[in-house]
């Protein structure tokens, strides 16, 4: 498994194969960002209160995966009435074979934005330390999928790296 440097690259967060690694320098987006995610999932901030995903996000996250593989794949995604229902494609985001820049400062001021969802080139769908460290930057609700992108190999996780089971509606 190779290991993701951490690079500082303005407002930029760097994905790398072992993982998304976060800015340190927090920018005005990051900011706003932060006072809602306070908490994680269950704790007030961004995501409380999610009980599913739909069906159709599953399988559009994971089509997205297999074309962007072998290189990774990377988005924010949607809350809307406690289910997880679109991905949010950042403009400039950049997919690599070993990495993904993700521009947090293209991020809409958006409150419905409840976590991320990157693939996983290989067969492994857990978090890095590099993983958990971006979702606890970020708080909320992150997935993560993994070969052969199907309803199978996904897994969805909260901002401290622990499984969050989520219903799958049709």
């Amino acid at each position: 498994m190779k290991h993701v440097v951490e690079e500082a690259r303005g407002d930029e967060v760097v994905h790398g194969q072992a993982g998304v690694v976060g800015e340190g320098d927090a920018g005005e987006v990051e900011a706003v960002l932060a006072e809602d995610v306070q908490g994680g999932l269950g704790g007030g901030g961004r995501g409380a209160g999610l009980a599913a995903v739909d069906g159709e996000f599953i399988d559009s996250f994971n089509e997205s995966a297999k074309s962007c593989y072998p290189d990774e794949f990377l988005c924010l995604v949607r809350e809307t009435e406690g289910v997880i229902t679109e991905m949010v494609l950042l403009p400039g985001t950049v997919y690599g074979n070993s990495h993904s820049f993700l521009n947090q400062w293209m991020s809409p001021i958006d409150y419905s934005i409840a976590g991320s969802a990157h693939s996983h080139p290989g067969y492994s769908n857990e978090p890095s330390d590099a993983d958990i460290e971006y979702f606890g930057s970020m708080g909320g609700v992150h997935f993560i999928t993994c070969q052969p992108y199907d309803r199978t190999s996904w897994r969805a996780y909260n901002s401290k790296g622990e499984i969050v089971d989520l219903e799958v509606l049709d």
